[in-house]
């Protein structure tokens, strides 16, 4: 059972820490954008959200429903 903690933790804390990560990356790229227009800025943004969205509906919950039998 330890180790099963242990195991939930540490992927606990490392999503913390990749998440925090991706969003420094993320605010240093925007700050030192040439371009200082709303409207690139709201691109680029909706582009990153769309990969994001991406990712998460078809490589992340798959392999969660499979991982939890959700779907039979």
């Amino acid at each position: 059972m330890s180790s099963f903690i242990n195991s939930i933790f540490f992927s606990g804390v490392s999503g913390f820490l990749t998440s925090w990560i991706g969003l420094f990356i993320g605010i240093l790229s925007s700050s030192f954008m040439k371009s200082k227009e709303r409207r690139f800025k709201g691109t680029v943004l909706g582009l990153l959200g769309d990969f994001t969205l991406g990712i998460v509906c078809f490589d992340l919950l798959p392999d969660a429903f499979e991982a939890g039998r959700v779907l039979k």
